[in-house]
């Protein structure tokens, strides 16, 4: 992977010669006449944080047998987060660090040059990041009263899962560990992202826990308990 790299001095004059900045084609049309050829980069639909040191693989389609060198900055909410340079490969490493945080993260700012020194286009391509979540069960019985204990955590840089307080959180029941599904009620999550709710239910009953996802974080579902 690279960060930065200064290019040959051969391959500068001719980059420059050829152009000083590639113009986004914004779709997958041909590239206009003015550029050789078009590529993007290719990431994953989403990707999780779920350490703070997290690779993400990046590919690039496009300029086959042509392309001789091409870079893009990858951007997000904060800011540039870092230049994706392809240099002889098809694939380079996105890194993503505590400091660069959840969003969605596109690429802008190219240019490149094929082996016979003409400027290339790009397809601007995107990314949503978001940290990740966990919900936790259990429960206990009682006559004909079952005591369900939900916990809900989230990703925090330096620190892992930690509690995810103030989050509503659903409880569900089903006649078995597959389902089907029912709704039996919310609950709000204290400081330490823990709540209890009492419900009478038939006895040896499935139960888990959902949240739903935000701008940051992922939704999550409990493994389910019976009781």
């Amino acid at each position: 992977m690279q960060f930065s790299r200064k290019l040959p001095v051969a391959l500068a004059a001719m980059a420059l010669a050829a152009l000083t900045s590639v113009v986004g084609a914004g779709s997958a049309a041909a590239a206009p006449e003015k550029f050789a050829c078009t590529v993007q980069a290719n990431f994953p639909e989403r990707v999780v944080v779920s350490t703070d040191t997290t690779a993400v693989p990046v590919t690039l389609t496009g300029c086959y047998g042509h392309l001789r060198y091409t870079s893009s900055d990858v951007i997000n909410p904060k800011g540039t987060v870092q230049r994706l340079i392809f240099d002889g490969v098809r694939t380079e490493t996105l890194m993503i660090y505590p400091w660069d945080g959840p969003g969605t993260y596109r690429t802008t700012n190219a240019w490149g040059v094929t082996k016979d020194s003409k400027p290339i286009a790009w397809n601007w391509t995107q990314t949503v990041v978001k940290y990740n979540a966990w919900a936790g069960v259990a429960a206990t019985r009682s006559g004909d009263k079952t005591t369900v204990t939900v916990a809900a955590k989230r990703f925090s840089a330096y620190q892992g899962l930690i509690a995810y307080p103030n989050r509503v959180v659903g409880i569900q029941s089903a006649p078995s560990a597959t389902g089907p599904w029912k709704n039996i009620g919310y609950v709000t999550v204290g400081p330490v992202g823990r709540a209890t709710k009492v419900f009478e239910a038939e006895p040896d009953q499935f139960y888990r826990s959902f949240f739903g996802e935000t701008g940051s974080f992922v939704s999550a579902v409990s493994r389910p308990v019976q009781r």
